[in-house]
Order: structure tokens, then sequence, then C-alpha cells
């Protein structure tokens, strides 16, 4: 287990974790620009750290999604994400 005073994943902003009735932790963050959103996926939290990484959103150049993202999180509803 990490050490508590260490992030699990540096620099990453407004971590979300969410564990699936799969048995996976899914973790999603603003990547340090702000510019996107990345996702992971493991069978323990510690795994996390070395996950592979997705990034599964990237703000447009303009439009109204252009601004920059913080504070995303993953949801499991009605059996869809």
């Amino acid at each position: 287990m990490m050490n508590s005073n260490t992030p699990l994943i540096p620099q990453r902003a407004d971590p979300f974790i969410y564990k699936h009735t799969d048995g996976y932790y899914y973790f999603t963050a603003s990547v340090p620009s702000y510019e996107g959103i990345e996702l992971r996926r493991a069978k323990t939290l510690d795994e996390l750290a070395t996950a592979e990484t997705r990034m599964v959103w990237t703000k447009p150049d303009t439009g109204p999604y252009s601004d920059l993202i913080w504070a995303p999180e993953i949801h499991f509803n009605d059996g869809a994400w």
C-alpha cells in the first residue's frame, strides 16, 4: 500500500474513483493542462497508479465545450456508463 502522503497518481486534478460491480476500480481525472480527461481501470487501488491510461475526452479548439475542464466523474446508471 502506498504512503498516505504520496499521491496515488501525481499531477491529476479532481480525481474520481468508482468501484464497479465487475470488481474493477475506475479512475478519472483532468490532465495537468485541464484540456482532457483520462480514464484508468485496475483490480486494486494501488494498481491504478500503473494502469493503462486512455484519453476519453479532449477539449475542442472552439465551440461551447472549448473551455478548460475539471472535476470529471464516471457513473454507471441503468446498465450504461
